[in-house]
């Protein structure tokens, strides 16, 4: 137990360590780039490139680490098998995107694109590699190992993007990312050596597809549904593209937070939902996701309300003045992103039980909204119109997909405890907020305010009895660490 519970300790910090290491990264590309450097890097990397990066970091790993677990197959055939795989599927990619590349430098107007993105593609095969090496360590339940190697990962992306971009600008910092992605692998592929054989048995791959066809088609759902925005940007934009694109891509980095809250937290609440699906608990599972809302809302909730009032200061702290119109995106992204995150939970616990043709149909029909609303609000409200046009499509899928949940599971929902915790989430973070940005600039004033306010929240939050901290995280955490035991039993 005491082993489980480090490495979940591990995981949740490595995840932490990612989220600083990205911020960290933005922040430095974002002055020493300035806003169109800034914009280009933004649109190789988590705009063109997201499907293609999505391709190989979602479908053969959480495959690995689904079969590994169960047991089907010898280990170190079929882990052997998985890498060939995941290595043929990456350079099949890699070849495309090398193929395309002149007609998306066409495309987006950009005359430079086609040397950017040949650097860019090959970070395809080498982060393929590293997301192996994460479903590989995930199946084992290795979970020191994978948490080490994510948190390196970070180390070598700050490094290698930081050190390579003072060298050679946007093409160093690119390559940078790709050196990371190198060495990494490298260095863990030498470290894993041993689960890995020249001798292997055929693999009947029709009876892995399935699963692995479903991930990947929503992980590149998913993905467009995260940067069409950028791309569209570039496309529809008539002034300024690149400038434009990097003061939207500074407002989106700070505005995810919300996201990787939401995704991070279903980390814990998940396995836990999945599981009592699983056994047919359908009442129990039906608490747990109206719990997982209630609970996820009161983290939320100050985040959204301190991300929308103190955007302005947020930017200038982390950016500068010069990108101090992208307060604006924060305020709008920030609500797109928190949907997005409930719309990818929400999405696999329906993917558990089956409904992944609902599923690809909801995403498809919002993807095909967002590119109509991003066509006609960019035009309209150029980055701004990005924003609201993101935020409306999500929210509409957000919707049928809890359409879709009520129907096939359902939800049992304190619904005057989650009223109320907004109620005293707004007044106690949003009107505070609203007069502290009048008050003063002062960034230790400002921390120490928003400590005073998180005391405060919890301490009434506490006494109004809708919500017990240390209560609430030493059940759930119990309840993982049981999760993941009764894992490690069965295989």
């Amino acid at each position: 137990m005491n082993k489980l519970g480090s490495g979940f300790i591990f995981i949740s910090a490595s995840q932490m360590i990612t989220v600083l290491g990205g911020l960290i990264i933005n922040i430095f590309l974002s002055r020493y780039l300035g806003k169109e450097g800034y914009g280009i890097y933004s649109l190789i990397i988590s705009g063109i490139m997201m499907v293609g990066i999505t391709l190989v970091t979602n479908g053969f790993p959480q495959t690995l680490s689904k079969y590994i677990s169960e047991g089907k197959y010898e280990l170190k055939a079929f882990i052997t098998k998985m890498l060939l795989m995941q290595i043929i599927e990456s350079l099949i990619i890699l070849i495309l995107y090398i193929a395309f590349s002149p007609i998306l430098s066409i495309i987006l107007k950009e005359d430079d694109l086609f040397g950017y993105l040949l650097i860019a593609s090959f970070i395809i095969p080498t982060q393929a590699i590293v997301s192996f090496l994460v479903g590989l360590y995930n199946g084992l339940r290795m979970f020191g190992n994978q948490a080490a190697l994510v948190s390196l990962f970070s180390f070598f992306k700050v490094t290698c993007i930081i050190s390579f971009t003072y060298l050679f600008g946007i093409k160093g910092a690119i390559f940078g990312f790709f050196m990371s992605t190198l060495l990494v692998s490298l260095l863990f592929v030498f470290k894993a050596r041993k689960y890995f054989t020249r001798r292997f048995n055929f693999i009947v791959i029709k009876d892995i597809m399935p699963f692995f066809l479903r991930i990947t088609l929503f992980s590149i759902e998913l993905s467009l549904l995260l940067s069409l925005d950028l791309n569209c940007l570039k496309l529809f934009l008539n002034y300024n593209q690149n400038e434009q694109l990097g003061i939207y891509s500074a407002g989106a980095v700070i505005a995810k937070t919300s996201f990787f809250l939401i995704i991070s937290f279903s980390g814990v609440m998940f396995p836990i939902i999945s599981n009592l699906l699983a056994n047919d608990k359908l009442n129990e599972a039906q608490q747990q996701i109206g719990n997982m809302i209630k609970i996820s809302s009161v983290f939320l909730l100050p985040i959204v309300t301190t991300l929308v009032f103190l955007s302005p200061i947020l930017v200038n702290l982390f950016y500068g003045v010069e990108y101090s119109s992208s307060s604006s995106i924060v305020s709008i992204l920030v609500f797109s992103y928190s949907i997005l995150g409930y719309f990818v939970i929400f999405a696999n616990i329906l993917n558990s039980i089956g409904e992944v043709k609902t599923i690809n149909i909801i995403s498809i029909i919002t993807i095909a909204i967002d590119i109509v609303l991003l066509y006609f609000l960019i035009k309209a409200l150029s980055i701004k119109g990005a924003a609201i046009a993101t935020t409306i499509s999500s929210s509409i899928g957000l919707i049928s997909l809890i359409i879709i949940l009520l129907q096939k599971i359902g939800i049992k929902m304190e619904t005057m405890s989650i009223l109320r915790i907004s109620i005293i989430g707004l007044i106690i973070f949003g009107i505070s907020n609203a007069f502290l940005v009048f008050l003063t600039k002062n960034v230790i004033f400002w921390i120490g305010i928003l400590i005073i306010e998180t005391i405060l929240y919890f301490t009434v939050l506490h006494f109004t009895n809708d919500f017990y901290v240390l209560h609430v995280i030493r059940e759930y955490y119990s309840k993982y660490l049981k999760w993941l035991k009764n894992q490690r039993k069965n295989n």
